[in-house]
């Protein structure tokens, strides 16, 4: 008699057993159906779209067949000028020959795809076909290629109202840039394409998001956060019933407990990972996992068990002909064979992994093999083979040392700059509450600046009045009265011009406060966000200026540098002054052939963008064109070019404008005179890093600010496309 237990066994096997073949069954039947469909139907459209999804259910079961469906699909879509069928074809075929590992027709026919969504001005086609050929050459280590890419997307990606395009492509950048060390902007990117996957619902993606958020936390070592994110893409995976990605992740989170020194939770997880891959019958990344098994087990001190899962590891490497993977493998088990005390297996692995580890240059693994060597040889007491080994091994430790002397100082600015990122957004989330309270707080603020400064102009005006009768009063000898005159009229002077500059302020804040106090009666503008924005972004630059200027007059600048690209700084100086230049019509024309990557100081460098620009936009005539121009001087120096068509400069002060409270011209029009705070600043700031700034200036040809800087890391090899050929940079 069967047990209870085992009648429910066999029930439960039935069951799954029927499910399985009511599935297969049906799967059978959509095909069948679809390729009825596809020969009996007269509708064009209707038939490309059937071998579009016939493709689309073969690509797990034959991708061959898969490959041959679509094709057909192509040659119907492209015969019969359906152009957007054609483009999604190519897309479709673009994917199945990467799996199957073609990558050169892959990137054709998405080149194709592209040129097809350009010609039929469709966003959607373009944005998807640019993505994709970025993660191709991402794939592949060309990051130069990747970034061009990405970058055309994020120029037309505001065209497009597809979420998950913007997601993918948010996402693409973020690792972009935590393959180049950027953690904290790969770390805002990462959290965009979150924030867009889960305001869209969209499941698959929020796991994938989450997965990546949590592996660049584990590569800063905050094991906490990385956990976090990887256990909620576990958990949104699981939902999903998607193995294949599940199984990621349990590898994923293995590898942050192995790193914890928590050898059972990581042999786990390791084993959750193999078992969900053998459900899906996915033969890729079993090696690894056999891997990373026999790793634990070793470190455990389990000498049979890592034996026994690095031999299976290693048997499938060979069969693969994965070179670098049976290197690796061949090195574990030298290693563990060491640890049995196993010397002639140790040595015998050991040698067969150098040999073939000495063609890939991999510093660190080299470094480790040479190491494991001299620990072999000084067992058999073979010291002359030992010595030459440690000899390697230091060598290779240098090297290392070397190259990762200037990452390590990379890695401590990520750091930096990720804390100032969380403690930002601490901030942001405390502004959000208190927005009605900190309008009002602006406004006390904008009113008892007016008032402090009006007290400034009448103590000026009086110590003026006083000075004058004193000057009055010595009149009475000659020499004396020649020389108070002198006095008296360099006082007047100089009275007149702090007057005059601090009118300049009033006018500067008055502005934009009047904007914020009479904030009701434009809320039914359709810029009215903007204009608050705008008003808020001039008073906080006027001030910054203030402060700065005044705090470094007698002292040096104290930066915050990083590794930022200059086209990033340059795109968010243009965001923040873009709403003036579109009251006053103006256009912008960029000239940046190659973008470049800086050390600087992001939010001081981005204010002398800002405020040159707002230089130029306030003496540009309505309707004309501001030209930003980028130039590489030399291989550690950039130029960069801010030129307007306003009024020249005369020659003999064009020194002076750069000087705290001076201005060109005395008869500056009301409605743009300024403090010249901005361009003291701009001085303060270039040198601080090391550059130099000054100004061009002639009737023909307007005014032009230069200023340069130094520090150039690298080139992106990033080639923009001419903006008159694009569109305008201030919309």
């Amino acid at each position: 008699m069967l047990s209870h237990k085992e009648h429910l066994t066999h029930c439960l096997l039935l069951i799954a057993f029927v499910f399985a073949l009511f599935s297969s069954s049906a799967q059978n039947n959509k095909i069948d159906s679809l390729r009825y469909q596809a020969n009996s139907t007269s509708d064009i459209s209707d038939k490309v779209d059937s071998y579009i999804d016939l493709g689309e259910i073969y690509t797990s079961q034959n991708i061959d067949s898969a490959i041959l469906y679509v094709r057909k699909a192509s040659v119907i879509a492209k015969n019969n000028k359906l152009p957007i069928k054609l483009a999604k074809a190519y897309i479709q075929l673009s994917d199945l020959y990467r799996k199957n590992q073609v990558s050169d027709s892959s990137m054709y026919c998405l080149q194709k795809a592209y040129n097809i969504g350009i010609e039929e001005r469709n966003y959607d086609l373009q944005l998807e076909s640019l993505n994709k050929i970025g993660y191709n050459y991402y794939k592949k280590g060309k990051y130069t290629e990747a970034y061009n890419s990405y970058t055309k997307a994020q120029k037309i990606i505001d065209n497009t109202s597809n979420p998950e395009l913007k997601a993918k492509l948010f996402n693409n950048l973020a690792l972009w840039n935590k393959a180049q060390n950027n953690s904290s902007i790969a770390l805002e990117y990462f959290q965009e394409a979150l924030q867009i996957s889960e305001e869209n619902k969209d499941l698959k993606a929020v796991g994938i998001v989450s997965s990546n958020i949590g592996l660049l936390y584990e590569s800063l070592d905050k094991t906490d956060e990385a956990l976090e994110y990887l256990e909620k893409s576990l958990s949104i995976q699981n939902k999903r019933h998607d193995k294949v990605r599940e199984s990621y992740v349990h590898n994923n989170i293995g590898l942050v407990y192995e790193n914890l020194q928590e050898y059972d939770k990581a042999l786990k997880h390791y084993r959750q990972s193999l078992q969900l891959k053998e459900e899906a019958h996915i033969k890729k990344g079993i090696d690894l996992l056999y891997n990373n098994i026999a790793i634990i087990f070793k470190k455990q001190g389990l000498v049979d068990s890592a034996s026994f899962y690095g031999n299976k590891s290693l048997s499938i490497r060979i069969a693969n002909n994965n070179k670098l993977g049976e290197a690796r493998t061949r090195t574990l088990l030298g290693q563990t064979y060491l640890l049995e005390g196993n010397t002639k297996k140790a040595e015998k692995e050991l040698t067969k992994a150098l040999q073939l580890a000495q063609n890939f240059k991999n510093l660190s693994f080299l470094q480790n093999l040479h190491s494991s060597l001299f620990n072999l040889y000084m067992n058999n007491k073979e010291y002359e083979k030992a010595i030459d080994h440690l000899l390697k091994a230091n060598a290779y430790k240098d090297q290392i040392f070397n190259i990762e002397k200037e990452k390590n100082i990379a890695a401590i600015d990520a750091k930096y700059n990720l804390l100032n990122t969380e403690s930002e957004n601490l901030k942001l989330s405390h502004e959000i509450d208190l927005n009605k309270s900190k309008l009002k707080r602006y406004i006390v603020l904008g009113v008892a600046l007016a008032i402090v400064l009006l007290a400034i102009v009448i103590l000026l005006f009086v110590v003026a009045r006083s000075r004058k009768k004193l000057a009055e009063k010595n009149k009475q000898i000659e020499q004396q009265a020649i020389q108070l005159q002198q006095t008296n009229s360099r006082l007047k002077n100089l009275s007149k011009f702090q007057e005059s500059m601090t009118n300049m302020l009033v006018h500067d804040l008055k502005t934009p406060l009047n904007v914020i106090i009479n904030y009701q009666a434009m809320k039914d503008m359709d810029s009215f966000d903007q204009l608050i924005q705008q008003s808020g972004h001039s008073m906080q630059t006027l001030i910054h200026n203030l402060l700065d200027v005044y705090k470094y007059k007698n002292s040096k600048l104290e930066l915050h540098k990083e590794n930022i690209q200059l086209g990033f700084v340059i795109r968010k100086a243009l965001e923040e002054v873009s709403f003036l230049a579109k009251a006053r019509n103006l256009s912008c024309k960029l000239e940046l052939n190659i973008d470049f990557i800086i050390k600087v100081d992001y939010e001081i460098i981005k204010r002398v963008f800002v405020n040159l620009l707002t230089n130029a936009i306030k003496y540009t005539p309505a309707n004309k064109t501001i030209t930003l121009k980028i130039e590489l001087l030399n291989s550690e120096q950039l130029s960069i070019q801010i030129h307007n068509p306003g009024p020249p400069i005369p020659e003999g002060k064009q020194e002076l404008i750069f000087e705290y409270f001076k201005q060109a011209e005395d008869d500056t029009p009301e409605d743009i005179k300024s403090t010249g705070l901005g361009l003291n600043f701009c001085k303060i700031a270039v040198e601080a890093h090391n550059g130099q700034i000054g100004v061009k200036s002639t009737k023909e040809n307007g005014v032009t600010f230069w200023f340069t800087l130094p520090n150039v890391i690298k080139e992106t090899q990033l080639t923009f496309p001419n903006i008159e050929e694009t569109r305008n940079w201030f919309y």
